[in-house]
């Protein structure tokens, strides 16, 4: 009597059960099943009872499969997987399963029983998980962006970068690595403020940066956001290459520098002579001078006129290189020739001061050269040095070759360039100064020069030191004619 109320408890607990049992003989042929496993299947119980658990193949697995499962079972051992099976409808569904073989008391298997358990919603959201986590994980490999996942401590816990060349250094070795492992302290405190402020401010921070990368320095606008993942709480940091935008913005920059230069040449530079010139031929016309008053006066307006043909002539120049347009025409050339012709142009420039200019070139001396290039370079250099070198001063010229170069130098023994001045002489930044009677000039003709010099693959420096005088140097490499 109390064996069957035992059975019968146990029989109630099976059907009750929300995990399918399944009970075999020693042949796999089902003896029992509760009702969850035919509400999951769609099988009635007298569709099962006496039928092998093969009508539920699903053909997803290999008959190797079976045969190893199987082979555990009769060894006495119990089987656990996740396994795919057929519905009666034919709907695949998923179950996690334990198989036990149950031994007599002469440790024979008399049958197996099998719980089964339902994960075919589980197993559904894992693929759509993984499925997710790929096309997310393409879509960002696909983006020009870094990704970040990083601790509240600097810790880098993921890396996602389309491009490794971007990165500082590679993926493997910064990933499970601190940031001050990985950058020098200054950056690593840059970066670390940054994470701080983004969880202490609890909202996404931009923070923009520069960066020595495995593909050259390169510029970045990084993106800062939080991440709340079960017990920790992660930043995650998105970094944007922005240096072709950083590049085309200094651009910009510049160009609004230039104009800013130009309309400043405009309106000073070139109106002063051409009122000076307007002034003085007015009073010619309408006034009577002596003699000596109309010599002077003449004298005033040719240095104004000069002073004004000078500046546009350079303004002309220099708006061609800055458009491309000047046309760069090497040939072989007698480079002493070229400074004499050079040099005669200032000459009355130059006496009206009493500076000698020496041409120490060797007379024999070949370079291939642009005539006009040079020449205008020269004449630039040469006229600052004989406004900035006091009455009865000198200028030489001189040349040597060295590591495939023609130098060409300018010297003079003038007033010299103050240190601070010389790392802005060749920009537009350079502030024009009065020569030592009082000359005018704009400040350009140094910058063009610079850009002369580079479209001839040039390279031009000074050496000064004040009250003692100036060298001015041009390099120029042996190219093809």
């Amino acid at each position: 009597m109390n064996d069957y109320i035992g059975r019968l408890q146990l029989h109630n607990i099976f059907e009750e059960s929300p995990v399918g049992v399944v009970i075999t003989d020693p042949h796999g042929i089902i003896e029992y099943v509760n009702q969850t496993f035919c509400n999951t299947t769609g099988y009635p119980k007298n569709e099962l009872i006496g039928k092998n658990p093969n009508l539920l193949k699903s053909g997803i697995h290999s008959s190797d499969y079976y045969k190893k499962m199987w082979d555990t079972l009769l060894s006495g051992q119990p089987w656990k997987d996740v396994f795919c099976n057929k519905k009666k409808n034919g709907e695949l569904y998923w179950e996690q399963q334990y198989i036990y073989p149950l031994k007599n008391s002469h440790n024979i298997i008399e049958h197996f029983i099998s719980l089964k358990i339902d994960i075919t919603t589980q197993k559904q959201y894992e693929e759509q998980l993984v499925t997710t986590e790929h096309y997310l994980n393409n879509i960002i490999q696909a983006l020009p962006v870094l990704l970040f996942i990083i601790t509240p401590e600097g810790m880098i816990k993921k890396v996602m970068a389309n491009d490794e060349s971007l990165l500082y250094l590679s993926s493997q070795y910064i990933l499970n690595r601190n940031l001050r492992e990985i950058f020098p302290n200054d950056m690593a405190d840059y970066f670390m403020r940054f994470i701080t402020q983004t969880l202490q401010s609890g909202v996404s921070q931009t923070l923009e940066y520069s960066l020595e990368t495995q593909k050259g320095l390169r510029w970045f606008e990084a993106r800062s956001g939080i991440i709340n993942n079960k017990n920790e709480t992660l930043v995650l940091i998105t970094a944007t290459d922005i240096t072709e935008r950083t590049i085309i913005e200094k651009q910009k920059q510049d160009l609004l520098k230039t104009k800013d230069k130009l309309f400043s040449i405009i309106a000073h530079d070139l109106k002063n002579p051409l009122h000076a010139i307007m002034a003085l031929s007015e009073m010619l016309a309408t006034q009577n001078h002596t003699p000596e008053n109309v010599e002077e006066m003449a004298k005033m307006l040719y240095e104004a006129g000069k002073n004004a043909y000078e500046l546009l002539e350079n303004l002309l120049e220099w708006s061609l290189a800055q458009t491309g347009k000047i046309s760069f025409n090497p040939q072989k050339l007698n480079v002493f020739e070229l400074v004499d012709e050079t040099i005669e142009i200032l000459f009355n420039q130059a006496h009206n001061k009493n500076i000698t200019i020496l041409n120490n070139i060797d007379k024999k001396a070949e370079w291939t050269l642009d005539k006009n290039i040079i020449k205008t370079v020269i004449r630039n250099v040469t006229g600052n040095a004989i406004k900035f070198t006091p009455e009865g001063g000198f200028i030489k010229i001189w040349s040597k070759i060295s590591e495939n170069k023609l130098i060409i130098c300018i010297e003079d023994n003038g007033k010299g360039i103050k240190p601070e001045v010389i790392p802005i002489l060749f920009t537009l930044s350079s502030i024009s100064t009065s020569g030592t009677k009082n000359e005018k000039g704009s400040g350009l003709g140094l910058l063009l020069c610079k850009e002369l010099i580079t479209i001839h693959q040039g390279n031009i420096f000074v050496e000064s030191t004040p009250g003692v005088g100036s060298k001015f140097y041009c390099e120029l490499p042996a190219i093809q004619a």
